[in-house]
């Protein structure tokens, strides 16, 4: 009987062996990155990519007071900014694209102290979710990142009072700098760090 349930199992085995091949390939770039900017552990960044939605809805269901939430499209970048954060003991919570990022805003506004977001994304872009948040707290410290400043966006951006732009490549001082600007701790922990 085993043997009966061992044939059936197999095209589902080779399924499941194929996906974690294909994630294993995907994760190894991300480790590269990961290794080069040192922003994750390597067990972090073996799992699959897959895996990242359900694990956000986890966390999300768990921000901290004080979180910083990070929206970029770029997982790399995102490492980046998490990496610095964390450095000066900020939570973080990371988003992959501006309607995801929305949802996670609406449901948790009350914990965030600050929000980073590339300006180019699929589906929402920086600038609009800057618009949002405006409508809802008009205060809320806003930073944008880019890496090809457009005239248009950058006008409109600051049209709606956003914070600071980050210019790429996202180096830790020049994002450290930007959130100095609203957080005074922030200059102080530089200072002392």
């Amino acid at each position: 009987m085993e043997d009966n349930q061992n044939s059936k199992e197999s095209p589902s085995d080779i399924e499941d062996s194929a996906a974690v091949s294909a994630s294993t390939d995907n994760s190894s770039d991300v480790a590269a990155a990961s290794d080069k900017e040192g922003a994750t552990s390597s067990s972090e960044s073996a799992a699959p990519s897959h895996s990242e939605p359900p694990k956000n809805e986890n966390a999300a269901e768990e921000v901290a007071e004080g979180t910083v939430l990070v929206v970029d499209d770029s997982a790399p970048n995102r490492r980046i900014v998490r990496s610095v954060l964390e450095k000066i003991n900020v939570p973080v919570l990371e988003c992959e694209d501006g309607l995801e990022a929305k949802k996670k805003f609406n449901k948790f506004q009350k914990k965030f102290v600050a929000i980073i977001s590339d300006i180019n994304m699929p589906g929402l872009d920086g600038v609009s979710l800057l618009e949002e948040v405006r409508k809802t707290l008009p205060e809320m410290p806003f930073f944008l990142i880019t890496g090809e400043p457009y005239a248009g966006q950058i006008v409109r951006a600051k049209e709606l009072k956003v914070n600071g732009i980050i210019v790429k490549p996202l180096k830790s001082d020049s994002v450290l700098e930007k959130l100095a600007m609203v957080f005074p701790h922030i200059r102080m922990k530089r200072r002392l760090g």
